[in-house]
């Protein structure tokens, strides 16, 4: 019998936060947002209202156009920023280059493409997302730092007025506020840390979606090495090395290797009450030469 996990104690679960450098890349990544969705903000609202403002024109439609790829490569760059600063998993569909290019059939499915305005209107929220974001970084961590440095500044003679008639000009009274910042500190970071994963999480909703090719891949690659799961396995295991995606549900993965069972890829046999699946030859050759 396997002894039971320690719990970790209070005050480790609060101080590890200081020594993790996870905790200093979602700063970074806080930080980040506002200049980020400033530009896409201003960016994007440039590039549509001209290309609106001529749609009359032969130039409008082309224009619009181009700023939804434009916009999808940015959508696409600022997904696998996100994954490596936040350490999260961030499936992303790579997107496909269009049937016919230059046509205008190319350029009006392109306007219609759902997916490219969802990124749009990822890229236009950015913008408040990163401004609050920013100003709560300075303002916490401004605020505690000021606090913990004021012996230092009585002491370089610099004296802060917090009331009318109320300064910070002596030594005892700035020693009152490091305790108090060292406290909002900690709780700053346990704050920032829990907006990164909020800012993380609504990323991944907004963009962690996987194409079918890629869904069809992403399964197939799951049975490697002989392996037989079941269908909730697989799913576990997707969501796992993928990370959340509205794709990966049991409905679409059911799908998926149904269709890969159909092409004779995948077989499928009832073991001990469950289906279990597994790649055929043909569907680890397929696979190898991907």
């Amino acid at each position: 019998m396997n002894p039971p996990e320690e719990m970790p104690s209070f005050p480790k679960t609060v101080f590890e936060t200081v020594a993790e450098r996870q905790t200093y890349y979602n700063i970074a990544y806080l930080m980040l947002s506002f200049p980020l969705g400033l530009f896409y903000f201003v960016y994007l609202v440039t590039m549509l209202s001209l290309g609106f403002g001529l749609a009359v024109t032969v130039v409008g439609l082309p224009l619009i156009g181009l700023t939804l790829v434009t916009a999808q490569a940015l959508a696409a760059s600022t997904c696998k920023l996100s994954g490596r600063l936040l350490g999260m998993a961030m499936p992303r569909q790579r997107v496909s280059a269009t049937r016919r290019q230059g046509s205008w059939s190319a350029l009006l499915h392109k306007i219609t493409e759902r997916a490219a305005w969802r990124d749009v209107c990822f890229l236009l929220l950015l913008f408040p997302l990163g401004t609050l974001n920013f100003t709560l970084v300075l303002s916490l961590l401004g605020a505690s730092l000021w606090m913990i440095a004021q012996p230092l500044l009585v002491l370089a003679r610099v004296h802060s007025e917090i009331a009318p008639h109320w300064h910070i000009d002596t030594l005892p009274k700035a020693l009152l506020f490091p305790i108090p910042g060292f406290l909002l500190a900690l709780a700053s970071l346990h704050l920032l840390n829990y907006l990164a994963s909020l800012s993380g999480h609504f990323t991944r909703s907004m963009l962690g979606r996987v194409g079918y090719r890629e869904l069809r891949l992403a399964t197939a690659r799951t049975l490697i090495d002989g392996r037989q799961l079941d269908g909730a396995t697989i799913l576990s295991e997707l969501r796992l090395y993928h990370g959340y995606s509205r794709d990966f549900t049991p409905m679409k993965v059911f799908a998926t290797l149904t269709a890969l069972e159909e092409a004779g890829l995948v077989a499928s046999a009832d073991q001990d009450g469950s289906v279990r699946y597994s790649l055929t030859r043909t569907g680890e050759a397929e696979l190898a030469a991907q």
